[in-house]
């Protein structure tokens, strides 16, 4: 998306999926590469719905390649 950083107020007990969602509706050009970047929640690996706490830190890592 270009961002450092963004802040973005979502519904308690709203889910990483949900928010991917949000974040490809707002930026639609980011869909690809949100959708196989890695979710952190509070510095922790989140996956699939898990939930996001009131306060949370979110962050997306996109997919790279490497070796």
């Amino acid at each position: 998306m270009g961002l450092r950083e963004m802040e973005l107020v979502i519904p308690s007990g709203f889910g990483v999926e949900e928010l991917r969602q949000r974040l490809v509706a707002k930026e639609p050009n980011a869909a690809a590469a949100l959708e196989n970047a890695l979710v952190s929640i509070n510095r922790e690996y989140a996956f699939g719905n898990e939930r996001i706490p009131d306060g949370a830190e979110v962050a997306f890592f996109p997919h790279v390649s490497g070796g």
